[in-house]
């Protein structure tokens, strides 16, 4: 495991009583200070007529320039019905039956459809009273909260259509989702790199188009994020890249920034998955945009929730909560001193040094108290199932697995609660002390107390 450098401050604060987009916010924290309930009670459940149709079937059977096969799947972006929601309305897309859904979330019924001409992917944005979503039918839909269309927007007019997993859709789906910001709308439109992609920004109120810029040889799929004036856009089996947030033009690739699976902190630095699928094992990257240079690496996990001065992973069968400001300052030194020792070391082959050996020796004693101190940086750490997507909620962390979602208390690491599902729980959403679990069984899942 290599170490990583940690000055992480999430968004808590900004959507506490709602779950407003995918991920909670556009920097998808998944961290709410919403309380989640303390014990899980199923009060209803909704259930598809099929399971979700994801964009993408499975991933390459083998890399055949890298000779690497068992590959991961780095473009599992839509595997489930992913909620949001506020008050007591529940609300998703469907890339079953092309439609927005809302259900009550006090009952469970269906209170409305909004129909499309595609798969919806991701679900919509709630800003303003209004529900903003993209659809791989190419256009960008405004609505309001009874389900009438306000407008829509398409950055391609009558472009090509094409067949895909049974059904018609654009050469230009949006499968990005979108973020909201100062009233504007940001997402793009991209299916394949031999096309042109769109990265677009148009009024949230009107719909009229802010910008739209071309780009070449790249596809944009997954959750798109923002972070000090940047876009970061998934790209799946490709790096992550940023594009400028007032006109939309490419700012470069994120270096080992890959996968679906993005988060932002306050502070810029984007915690994502592998960029490629050369490496067999789980592993998370944390890279800085503004310099697009990867900081750290931590391997044999996939996932990280980072709140305030705690970081939340799971490792080798266990889950493990960090201080992460001690950790940071101590590996800091540590790493500071190391690389002097490096560069002492190789002086010496070159010319013998009293002094520089005792500097050496100086070193090593410096580094084994660091050491020693690193290791009570952990603040706790419990044998755990691997999850394959969690939340953090209020003073509770919530664990989606297969089969199996879990309310942990996030001081000690200890289930309080286990509820069985079908299917593995990949979405997870926390609004008024109720819990939104979706599964790629199709199902709908609401807890409550």
């Amino acid at each position: 495991m290599k170490y990583f450098i940690l000055i992480f401050i999430t968004v808590t604060t900004i959507f506490a009583e709602e779950w407003p987009t995918y991920q909670h916010d556009f920097h998808r924290s998944g961290v709410t200070s919403a309380a989640s309930p303390a014990r899980l009670q199923i009060k209803w459940q909704w259930k598809s007529p099929q399971r979700p149709q994801t964009a993408w079937s499975a991933p390459a059977k083998w890399d055949a320039f890298s000779g690497n096969d068992g590959l991961q799947s780095l473009r599992n972006f839509d595997p489930a019905f992913f909620v949001t929601g506020k008050d007591d309305k529940v609300y998703f897309g469907s890339s079953v039956d092309n439609a927005v859904h809302c259900l009550n979330l006090k009952s469970g019924k269906e209170e409305w459809l909004f129909f499309t001409n595609g798969p919806v992917r991701f679900p919509p944005t709630i800003y303003k009273g209004k529900l903003y979503f993209g659809s791989d039918d190419g256009f960008i839909y405004c609505i309001n909260t009874l389900g009438k269309e306000v407008w829509k927007y398409q950055a391609v007019k009558n472009g090509r259509q094409i067949p895909s997993n049974g059904k018609i859709i654009s050469m230009w789906p949006c499968r990005t989702g979108v973020i909201i910001d100062n009233d504007k709308v940001y997402f793009a439109n991209s299916l394949v790199p031999w096309e042109t992609s769109y990265v677009c920004a148009v009024d949230a109120q009107s719909g009229k188009e802010i910008f739209k810029k071309e780009h070449q040889n790249i596809t944009l799929e997954g959750a798109i994020l923002a972070a000090s004036g940047q876009l970061i856009i998934p790209q799946g089996r490709a790096s992550a890249l940023t594009f400028n947030q007032q006109n939309g033009n490419k700012n470069g690739a994120l270096g080992n920034a890959g996968s679906t699976f993005l988060l932002v902190t306050e502070d810029d630095r984007l915690v994502s998955g592998p960029s490629n699928q050369k490496n067999g094992n789980n592993v998370v990257h944390v890279s800085n945009p503004k310099t697009r240079t990867n900081m750290i690496t931590l391997d044999g996990t996939d996932r990280m929730i980072i709140d305030g001065g705690k970081a939340y992973y799971h490792k080798n069968g266990q889950l493990v909560c960090i201080d992460r400001i001690n950790y940071t300052d101590k590996t800091y030194k540590r790493n500071t001193l190391l690389g002097e020792k490096n560069s002492l070391t190789k002086q010496l082959k070159k010319k013998a040094s009293p002094q520089k050996s005792e500097r050496i020796k100086a070193i090593e004693k410096e580094v084994s108290i660091l050491n020693k101190a690193l290791d009570k940086t952990t603040l706790w750490k419990i044998e755990a199932p691997l999850p394959v997507s969690w939340i953090k909620a209020g003073k509770h962390l919530i664990s989606g697995q297969d089969g199996n979602v879990s309310i942990i208390d996030a001081n000690n690491g200890k289930t309080i609660s286990n509820s069985k599902i079908i299917g593995r729980a990949y979405g997870l959403a926390v609004w008024n002390q109720t819990l939104l679990v979706s599964t790629d069984a199709g199902y709908i899942y609401c807890f409550g107390q």
